[in-house]
């Protein structure tokens, strides 16, 4: 929770030096829907945090793709609608990759409606853009451990912890997933000794 209030006080720190930063509205935005999902804070908060970074990027100069990631990401998350996010990001569909937060977000809105290869593509499209790229690694696992693919999510987490050792989040999944796999306690101790 700490690291999570950190990220959210420099990116108001941010546009407290630059209002009209668009990226940094559009990430309050994206932290303010995943707070919400998290359950880190209130719908009540979340919808005026997200209401307000929206009417910014709707008054400011802001490249549709983003705009769209914006309202998507709204629907998504407050209205408990992929298919309106789809929607409103379908546009955008061949500039997705080229705006990794607006991709991925589009994968987590396909994998909610059943369109799972789809989303794979997507990420994978992500990941040949930028090949060094972790976070569609990250959620691609997320979704295979999702779907009972632990063994591929595991194998997608060790590339992820192959190139940023200190990746503790991508490690404890890796824990999780192998557990939930063989059903082996050393991977719970592991897993705690990862947290402490």
């Amino acid at each position: 929770m700490g690291s999570e209030m950190c990220i959210r006080d420099r990116i108001e720190r941010a546009l407290e030096l630059a209002p009209d930063f668009i990226d940094a509205h559009v990430l309050a935005l994206l932290k303010a829907a995943r707070d919400y999902w998290s359950s880190a804070s209130t719908r009540d908060d979340s919808d005026s945090r997200i209401t307000q970074h929206l009417a910014a990027l709707k008054r400011l100069n802001t490249p549709p793709i983003k705009l769209a990631t914006a309202q998507a990401v709204r629907r998504y998350y407050l209205e408990h609608d992929p298919t309106g996010g789809l929607e409103i990001l379908a546009p955008f569909r061949r500039q997705l990759v080229r705006n990794t937060e607006s991709a991925l977000f589009y994968a987590y809105m396909l994998r909610r409606v059943g369109r799972v290869d789809e989303a794979y593509s997507i990420l994978d499209q992500v990941v040949d853009q930028d090949p060094l790229a972790t976070v569609p690694l990250e959620t691609k696992a997320e979704m295979l451990a999702l779907q009972g693919k632990g063994g591929e999510a595991v194998a997608l987490l060790q590339q992820v912890v192959g190139r940023l050792p200190g990746r503790t989040m991508a490690k404890i999944q890796m824990v999780s997933y192998s557990y939930s796999l063989t059903g082996d306690v050393g991977f719970l101790q592991r897993g705690r000794e990862l947290v402490i």
